[in-house]
Formats: C-alpha cells, structure tokens, sequence
C-alpha cells in the first residue's frame, strides 16, 4: 500500500508540475479557503494533496514577488490561514506566507 501511496503521490505531483501556478492556486483555494473550510480537521482529510499543491505552487511561482497580484497574494494568505490550523501543514503555511510578503525595496 505504501509503494502504491508513493506512485500516486509522484504521478500527481509531475501532473501539477506541468499546470499553470495560478490555475493550481485557484484549485487549492477552492478547496482550502477558510470561507470553504468546515474545519481543519475536515481539511486535513486532504492534507497530503494539499501539501503536493502548495510545494508545487510554491516551487513555481515567479521569483520576484512584485510579479504576484492582489489576489494571487490574498489567495496565499486564505490558503496559509487554513494551513496552520491542520497538523503537518504549518511550516507551508509559513512559506506560503512568506510569499504572499511584497518585496521591500533596498
């Protein structure tokens, strides 16, 4: 079970990597938005797909932050919101925050 756990996991993680951040963002916000989340227990029932999202949105988002909009930074913050209330998911809800932050100027 474990070895077919693993190959879904990479399967669907390579099928994310090939689709577009923002379409992938929409599809984690749908899903993970506090305003759709009953609770974090009902969202941690898909904690591991959510977790191939967010490392998958995370890995490729446009390096400069100024790249990212008002709502692509709002969607991250939601998303982050839901993350630090399920188990596992905390130190993604750090990342995605830390995304979501403008970049200061020198």
């Amino acid at each position: 079970k474990q070895a077919l756990l693993q190959a879904v996991n990479g399967v669907t993680a390579a099928i994310f990597a090939s689709t577009p951040p923002q379409r992938l963002l929409n599809i984690l916000w749908w899903g993970a938005a506090p305003e759709w989340v009953e609770t974090p227990e009902k969202a941690a029932r898909y904690g591991t797909l959510m977790a191939i999202l967010a490392d998958t949105i995370l890995a490729s988002l446009p390096k400069g932050r100024s790249a990212l909009d008002a709502s692509l930074r709002s969607k991250l913050c939601d998303v982050a919101q839901t993350f630090s209330g399920v188990a596992g998911l905390e130190d993604r809800a750090a990342q995605l925050i830390a995304t979501a932050q403008p970049s200061r100027a020198a």
